[in-house]
């Protein structure tokens, strides 16, 4: 995966040389054949249907020699829309299979083969859509040799809809829930809802694609049905998931699992965070509370909860009869991801959770986000190392380490420059990054959107 920070907003060109000489070896001479019997072929596909800021959109490059001899000297270029960015890019058939951070890709290598008479050559792109792209783009890709068949063309299009403006509901790190109109045409938020009418104008960011602030210290970035961020509603700055998605049966959380942040913070006393991991099983959730992360088969007994469920108009309430909890909560849909989000009253203050997948692991990745404490930076995620960027100019690092025992898509670090120690958890898009009981800044929530 690609750390978005470091892509060119257009790939220009990318050339692919396959080299007969070399793969030849002896007996070869300067000068290239006409190669009378060769022909090419060329054509561009992706997924049919419209896009939105934000969607990556896969295609696919096909060059083929409908010929009658073998091709040497062989070039393919593709010239990108400027409202998208090359996320990934891998070759097949033309020898070695490589791909690069940014843009150190396929065109860093050469690739020593002829392409048969008959055989075909793909290049599979993964392109972002810029944060505020509208209409329609336009790709267009060629192939040639030095000297033979006359270069032939193919592009593609797509439609870009903006449909990101609507309403959403927020879940923020305060325990609090409010509602967000977000108007990408006017480039404005109101945040309303617990005596809050915040309207608060924001503008797309250089650093990001996709990543919009509301002032230097604040802002939000977007993952399809979801608004990710911080922002400041009178009361400090607080961390928010919003979604406009949302699970609304049973039957669609059954064999589901989560790995669930949770910061609480009490009336009165220090704000603390620990880990939960669930899993739902029929019409059950099943949550282990244990001081260290389990899964939820491995959980000890006497940490293991069980709720059984019931839901309306797409809130879900738990009751643990046994230890006399109810939990209320919903699950958002963003693209494939599905994320627990809780924010409600206790006994002794409010409650705040956030819960993504288990089905994914820790992959490298950037990302940009904010905290509770108001700051504002990237964060890089290449295992075994978490470098997280406090602000523009500091930053600090530690080695994110696997948890014997704990479920997947779930790691663990410890940042020695302000001796924190934090969770990361990653799932489809998302990325969480949460303060661990203990460390110097209890309740610390940083979410992230790539």
């Amino acid at each position: 995966m690609f750390r978005h920070s470091s892509l060119a907003r257009v790939r220009a060109l990318t050339a692919l040389v396959v080299t007969a000489c070399i793969l030849l070896g002896s007996g070869c001479t300067p000068g290239m054949p006409n190669q009378p019997g060769a022909k090419l072929a060329i054509t561009a596909t992706q997924p049919s249907g419209t896009y939105q800021p934000g969607d990556d959109i896969a295609f696919r490059v096909t060059v083929t020699n409908t010929g009658t001899s073998d091709v040497t000297s062989l070039s393919i270029s593709t010239t990108l829309d400027a409202k998208v960015s090359e996320r990934s890019l891998t070759c097949t058939g033309l020898g070695l299979s490589a791909t690069g951070p940014g843009d150190a890709s396929c065109q860093d290598f050469i690739f020593m083969q002829r392409l048969a008479a008959g055989a075909s050559a793909t290049l599979d792109f993964v392109a972002t859509v810029h944060g505020g792209s509208q209409g329609t783009i336009t790709n267009s890709f060629s192939t040639s040799v030095i000297s033979g068949p006359a270069a032939v063309t193919a592009g593609n299009s797509a439609t870009i809809v903006d449909t990101r403006s609507g309403t959403y509901q927020v879940f923020a790190s305060n325990g609090q829930t409010y509602s967000l109109a977000a108007d990408f045409a006017s480039a404005t938020a109101t945040f309303s809802g617990v005596g809050a009418n915040v309207l608060r104008p924001f503008a797309l960011t250089s650093l990001s694609t996709d990543t919009y602030f509301f002032t230097s210290a604040t802002g939000m970035r977007v993952h399809h049905d979801l608004l990710a961020g911080t922002v400041d509603l009178g009361g400090g700055v607080t961390p928010f998931i919003a979604g406009r998605a949302f699970v609304t049966t049973i039957a669609a959380l059954d064999g589901q699992a989560f790995n669930i942040f949770d910061i609480d913070t009490p009336a009165s006393g220090a704000t603390t965070s620990r880990f939960l991991s669930t899993a739902f099983s029929g019409t059950a959730m099943l949550v282990c509370a244990d001081a260290a992360p389990h899964t939820v088969d491995a959980c000890p007994a006497g940490s293991l909860l069980h709720y059984d469920l019931s839901v309306a108009d797409g809130v879900f309430t738990g009751v643990d009869a046994v230890h006399g909890d109810t939990a209320t909560f919903q699950v958002a849909q963003s693209g494939s991801a599905m994320i627990l989000l809780r924010a409600q009253a206790t006994a002794t203050g409010r409650l705040f959770q956030v819960g993504l997948s288990t089905n994914t692991g820790i992959s490298a990745t950037h990302a940009e986000g904010g905290d509770t404490l108001g700051r504002w930076g990237p964060v890089a995620l290449a295992p075994p190392d978490l470098t997280e960027g406090l602000d523009i100019d500091a930053s600090v690092q530690g080695t994110l380490s696997a948890i014997a025992g704990a479920p997947a898509g779930l790691r663990a670090s410890f940042l020695g420059a302000i001796s924190s120690a934090v969770y990361v958890a990653e799932d489809n898009g998302l990325v969480i990054v949460l303060g661990q009981p203990g460390s110097a800044i209890d309740g610390l929530m940083q979410v992230f959107d790539y």
